[in-house]
């Protein structure tokens, strides 16, 4: 995942079927994740165009 504009990493992980992932808004998602700098599991808010269940490969309402 990149920042808009500076297109800079900002996350680097794998996202599985069973993770928890709640939809924040219709274009954001939240996610837990490990951290690599400080090595603890960090609350992510990604943002996107939208986040419907067929654009993470989910089926009907397994997103949160």
């Amino acid at each position: 995942m990149r920042t808009q504009g500076s297109l800079r990493l900002i996350l680097n992980t794998k996202l599985w079927a069973q993770m928890q992932m709640d939809k924040a808004s219709e274009k954001s998602i939240r996610i837990t994740a490990m951290d690599t700098e400080d090595q603890g599991v960090k609350v992510f808010l990604i943002s996107a165009e939208s986040w419907g269940e067929d654009r993470l490969g989910l089926g009907p309402g397994e997103l949160i």
